[in-house]
């Protein structure tokens, strides 16, 4: 307000792409589209915001270049806030709005949407709305007369209308009417083909949702699209447009419902209880590998419950979690498919870690090969959750295979190494570091002035001038035998 009230222009815009020429002046996005964006701020704070913005003549309808206008945007962010204030100015209701409402799942949310955008819409009687619009909105006579006049196109019945028909606010009987319409217009076979393409659309939806508004999914809406044939090992997004996945990681069912830390464990568990019996596939693109990433305990142990398999992936990226209270459980849900899994190639570190005695003596008295005890290694003995005794032994094995010199050297690398992984993540993670971790690491002889980075960007700087140095030795060589030569 203050802003505004000292000359600041509404519909200024941030700096955007570089040549704003050819961007027709619509690059970086406007004021009103940076608070469409904050969902996180207070519905309060937003609607007052966009007021202000309106009052000061800022243009609701301004596009940018990637976003669209400010209510579009608004939408994708599940703005509602926002949505409304802009629903009371002189937002224009495109195309690509309506195709954004279509990908609402929380019901609340999309009713209170549709109820904002339904004066919108039926102010404009020139304008011709798809058939899913009529259907969602219980309109039986409109869809019985669109489909009137489009008897002979079959392509007007999509899966949006099927999605639209579960989705309806019409009672029981026009939903009754609408269905037998829309099925006697496509036949029994098409209509059951696009049933499970939008039963599949609906789950993925739900979970993607859920994912991003950082809530728990409906396991209502999971079971019922389960229950309608929806396909439990679809990708999230594979029914777009190819070009716009460009970049975009294309999740699993199982991979959005064991990477939503938001998700109760009781939640996760009964998810993939239900996407598992649906014929799920869990090893397909590595859910386990996902849920350890996103440090998703819960989705870690049903995935372990549902015999998962571990892969080199897993075990690396167990290695760099610090948290003793996320690594744990994780951990422990993991150990029984490692031990189980004959073929699965564990380095030493690992077995140090779980605190297997026999497995480690194995690896470091194999005459096949020499094994490397690096600072992982000791990392994983720092760590390890094994018992005293044996604990104790692998130590006493560890520093015999290397020497005491070498062994002292590594712990404090360990332990460095440690002290930063821990700092670091605690910082990522916006949480309070672990003390004990702290404690314990400058107790093994950690490095309180170390700093990230400079250990490996020194040891590629050691080995370029040794390399150089080689290279200089040669050319002197060369040049020393050519002057012998020359004077023979």
């Amino acid at each position: 307000r203050q802003a505004l009230a000292l000359g600041a222009d509404a519909d200024a815009r941030e700096d955007g792409a570089e040549d704003q020429a050819e961007a027709g002046g619509r690059s970086g996005q406007t004021c009103l589209s940076l608070v469409a964006m904050n969902c996180r701020a207070g519905s309060a704070s937003v609607t007052a915001a966009v007021e202000a913005l309106l009052e000061a003549k800022a243009d609701v309808n301004a596009e940018t270049e990637d976003a669209g206008t400010p209510l579009l945007v608004a939408l994708q962010h599940r703005n509602v806030a926002a949505v409304e204030a802009m629903c009371r100015g002189s937002a224009k209701v495109m195309s690509d709005v309506l195709d954004e409402v279509k990908t609402l799942s929380n019901a609340t949310r999309r009713h209170k949407v549709e109820d904002l955008l339904r004066p919108m819409l039926g102010g404009d009687s020139k304008r011709r709305l798809p058939l899913w619009v009529w259907v969602q909105s219980g309109t039986h006579l409109a869809v019985a007369a669109l489909l009137r006049a489009a008897a002979s196109n079959e392509d007007l019945v999509d899966a949006d209308a099927i999605v639209a028909l579960w989705r309806t606010r019409g009672d029981a009987a026009s939903r009754a009417l609408m269905e037998a319409a829309l099925q006697e217009h496509v036949g029994s076979e098409a209509f059951a083909r696009l049933g499970a393409q939008a039963a599949t659309r609906c789950l993925l939806q739900e979970l993607r949702e859920a994912y991003d508004d950082q809530r728990e999914y409906s396991l209502d809406v999971i079971n019922s699209a389960l229950l309608q044939g929806a396909d439990a090992n679809a990708q999230d997004g594979e029914a777009n447009d190819p070009e716009d996945l460009a970049g975009f990681y294309r999740f699993t069912a199982l991979q959005l419902a064991t990477t939503n830390i938001y998700a109760s464990a009781e939640a996760v568990k009964d998810a993939v209880r239900v996407l598992v019996e649906a014929k799920a596939d869990v090893d397909m693109e590595d859910p386990l590998l996902s849920a350890v990433q996103h440090r998703c305990v819960p989705g870690v142990e049903a995935l372990a419950e549902h015999g998962a398999k571990v892969t080199a992936e897993v075990l690396e990226e167990l290695k760099a979690i610090s948290a003793t209270k996320t690594r744990g459980p994780i951990e422990a849900a993991l150990q029984p498919l490692i031990e189980k899994d004959k073929r699965l190639p564990c380095a030493l570190w690992v077995w140090v870690q779980l605190g297997r005695l026999g497995a480690v003596e194995a690896l470091l008295r194999n005459a096949s090969h020499e094994e490397e005890v690096d600072a992982d290694v000791l990392v994983a003995l720092q760590r390890s959750n094994g018992s005293g005794a044996a604990r104790q032994q692998i130590t006493s094995q560890l520093r015999e295979y290397v020497g005491e010199e070498e062994f002292q050297r590594l712990d404090e690398a360990a332990a460095t190494q440690r002290l930063l992984q821990e700092l670091r993540e605690a910082h990522t993670e916006e949480r309070d570091p672990e003390l004990d971790i702290i404690y314990d690491s400058l107790a093994h002889g950690a490095n309180a002035n170390a700093r990230e980075g400079p250990l490996d960007e020194e040891v590629d700087g050691e080995e370029e001038e040794e390399e150089e140095e080689e290279e200089d030795e040669e050319e002197d060589g060369e040049e020393e035998e050519e002057e012998e030569e020359e004077g023979a």
